[in-house]
Order: C-alpha cells, then sequence, then structure tokens
C-alpha cells in the first residue's frame, strides 16, 4: 500500500506540527474533498476544541490522490488518502473506500501513545461505508471513541419501512446488516452523538448505547444580533443555501411556495443566499421577484443578511434524510431571527416552539396545505415574543458542545 510506504514521513509530518499538544483528537471524515474544498464545516470541531479546550486535531479524509498528500490547514495538520471509487459496481450504493486509511489510523494513534499525547478517535458519519470498514477494521483501539453523525441514513428504520407490496430483497437484507453493525459499533464507542430524534430512540433503546444530542455548532460568541427579541414585523424571509431540483432540503419547493403566497406582491422578500444552476429554477426566482445573491464567499456578508431578516425559511423534504437543524438555521437563531422549519422537530420539545415555528415536512402534506402553513405561520410570527439566541446558546454553542466531549471523555 502507497499509504503504509510512507508512514514515517506522515509522523514526521505530525511530530513538527502538533509540538507541546499533550491531547490530541484524531478525526475522520469520511467523504473525498479536494484541497480547495476543505473548509467550513470540515475544520469547525478542529477550532472549537483548540478555542475552548487547547486541544488540537489531526484530520484524515479521502481525497483524489495517487498517494497522501499532507497539507497543513489554518494550522491543522490535514491527511489526504487515496480512494477507491465503488459507485461504478452494480450493487448497493457503497460510495467509496479508502483501503489503507484503517492501517494508516492504527500507526497514528500507536505513535501518538508512544510519544505521550492522550489521543482520542472522533469519527464523523460512522454510518457512512467508509467509516464503518474503519470502525470494523481497527476492532478495539485501546482508546476513546467518540462517533458524530451528520444525518446519515438509518439503516434501521429503512428496514422496517419496507412493505410487501414493493420490497426488494436484497435492499432489505442490507439495510438488516447495516443495522446490526451500526449497533454494535455503537456499543464499542464511548458515546455517539445525534442531531436527530430518530437516532437518539435508535442508540438508547434499540442498540441500548450511549447516545447525546449533540451536533455541529456554531462560534455564539462571534455572532451579534440586531434585534433583542423576534417579532414586531416580518417581511423579509431568507434562505442560505444552493436551489437545486430535487433537494432534500426543498430549496426548489421553497421558489414555488413563495410564488404560491404572491411573491414580492405578497410585502414578503424572499432573499436566496447560493447559487442557482438550474435556469428554470432561476427564472422561477426572478419572476417572483425573490432577491437572488448567487454564493457569497465571505461568511460575514451572508450573516449580515441573516441577521437583517425577520424569518429563515425551510421547506424539507423528508425527515428520514435530515440531520438535525443544519448549520445556517442554527447561525440564524444565534441572531435571534426565528424559523419556520420542519426541522424544529429535532429541537428537544420544551425548547421547540422558543425557535421558531413548526410547518410539516414537504413530503408529509400536499403542496397546498404547505402554502397555507407557511402563509399561517409568517402570520403568527408577528404575535410571538421570543428569543432564538437562547437555543442556540443552550444547545449549539460550541463552547457547551466542547464541554459535552470533556464531560464524555472525564476531562
Amino acid at each position: 500500500m502507497v499509504v503504509m510506504k510512507k508512514v514515517e514521513q506522515i509522523l514526521s509530518f505530525l511530530d513538527k506540527i502538533l509540538g507541546n499538544a499533550k491531547r490530541v483528537f484524531l478525526q475522520t471524515i469520511h467523504h473525498r474533498i479536494e484541497i480547495e474544498g476543505f473548509d467550513g464545516w470540515h475544520l469547525r470541531t478542529a477550532k472549537a476544541l483548540r478555542r475552548y479546550a487547547g486541544i488540537e486535531s489531526i484530520l484524515i479524509n479521502p481525497g483524489n490522490f495517487k498517494e497522501p498528500a499532507l497539507r497543513t490547514i489554518e494550522g491543522f495538520p490535514v491527511i489526504f488518502v487515496p480512494y477507491v471509487d465503488l459507485n461504478k459496481l452494480p450493487l448497493h450504493r457503497w460510495g467509496h473506500v479508502s483501503p489503507s486509511w484503517t492501517g494508516l489510523v492504527k500507526e497514528i494513534l500507536s505513535w501518538l501513545s508512544e510519544a505521550g499525547f492522550s489521543p482520542s478517535l472522533f469519527v464523523h458519519a460512522p454510518r457512512a461505508f467508509n467509516s464503518l470498514l474503519l470502525l470494523l477494521g481497527l476492532g478495539d483501539p485501546g482508546i476513546p471513541v467518540l462517533l458524530q453523525h451528520h444525518g446519515e441514513k438509518n439503516y434501521y428504520y429503512h428496514f422496517l419501512r419496507s412493505s410487501p407490496e414493493n420490497l426488494n430483497i436484497v435492499k432489505t437484507i442490507n439495510y438488516y446488516i447495516m443495522h446490526l453493525l451500526d449497533c454494535r459499533i455503537a456499543r464499542r464507542s464511548r458515546v455517539v452523538y445525534s442531531i436527530n430524534h430518530y437516532d437518539l430512540l435508535y442508540y438508547r433503546k434499540i442498540c441500548g448505547a450511549y447516545s447525546r444530542f449533540s451536533t455541529m455548532g456554531v462560534f455564539l460568541e462571534d455572532l451579534k444580533p440586531q434585534r433583542s427579541k423576534c417579532c414586531d414585523k416580518v417581511r423579509r424571509i431568507v434562505y442560505v443555501g444552493g436551489v437545486s431540483r430535487n433537494d432534500w432540503k426543498g430549496s426548489d419547493i421553497l421558489l414555488r411556495v413563495y410564488k404560491a403566497l404572491g411573491g414580492r406582491k405578497s410585502g414578503y422578500e424572499l432573499v436566496l443566499v447560493g447559487r442557482i444552476k438550474d435556469p428554470d429554477l432561476y427564472r422561477l426566482g426572478k419572476e417572483s421577484g425573490a432577491i437572488l445573491t448567487n454564493f457569497i464567499k465571505e461568511h460575514e456578508k451572508v450573516m449580515e443578511l441573516v441577521a437583517n431578516s425577520d424569518a429563515y425559511l425551510i421547506t424539507a423534504r423528508s425527515d428520514y434524510y435530515w440531520g438535525g437543524p443544519g448549520v445556517a438555521p442554527m447561525e440564524a437563531m444565534a441572531l435571534n431571527v426565528p424559523l419556520i422549519s420542519p426541522t424544529l422537530r429535532h429541537i428537544p420539545e420544551e425548547d421547540r416552539g422558543k425557535a421558531g415555528i413548526e410547518i410539516p415536512w414537504a413530503d408529509r402534506t400536499s403542496f397546498e396545505d404547505l402554502v397555507s402553513r407557511v402563509r399561517k405561520a409568517l402570520g403568527d410570527l408577528e404575535g410571538l415574543s421570543i428569543r432564538p439566541r437562547d437555543v442556540a446558546s443552550k444547545y449549539f454553542d460550541w463552547r457547551v458542545i466542547v464541554k459535552g466531549y470533556l464531560r464524555d471523555l472525564g476531562i
């Protein structure tokens, strides 16, 4: 294996960067990312651990390279390992595999321990096939293993939804086997961080594993609201993210809902922050009077647009494919902007109403009902006196999340 031949070079690379660090999180990110695309949430956990606990991180993920690529990104050592694309095979959509990264992770963990560091393994998206193979190959690594879900498919619930009239025996068996492996790995880990209520119930009740509600967070102290509370007048609606056809976040449905409300003539402005590559959807946006900003690279400018909005609207399609509220909506809450969204269901019930108004998932109701519910929610917001920032502070502030990591590690 090319990767294993480079072990000495990789360890020397890490030794120079880690310096006098004591505790280290080795974070594995399952999906392939090119070097120029390695930003955003991929570094958020590492930044939070460094800022609030003084813990350093090593990040490993697949990259489109023939041999390992070693980089320092914002002061963090990042190792890109080669992968094999399995999507070309006529099987269930497994994705891709990095055959050598299990051995590499073992070598790095062994070196960290021998060099006097105190390592923990943090596996992002543990149900992804690449992560699953890593965890099975590692067995018991002898250090704390923390699993962080990002909304991957829950195989157990898909297995339960298999009905006789549309039964695919191969997929059904596949779902059941993956469910058994998922439970086995969860029970061996220190904790499974879950970001929706389905997974919390699944791990606690079905698998008998320790699971906590925890997700990607926001740097709350860096986000300054423009209002002390919600909601006097609701005029400007915002959505952050690309717009595409059949998008699981329902961005295309959002445009149709806005047009059905009356578009700009309704008195509401819709600001879409993101690319619209589909020409028909772009035309729909222009015809309805939506404000189309295209992609904005500067995060501060995006936050300024959100902070000056009155509601953040999501018309997501399906709860089975949704991984919690989402980072952009968390940032909106941190700016005291309420959500109108079905994803509020993934916030604990006692605080759900403090974050905004819950609407149905788009695939669970008719389009006419969805439009009616959005119209009512926009009107109802004006009668509320809530502080969504309080919800963000309780659940999504990185300071709170990092304290949870330390508590689960016994630090």
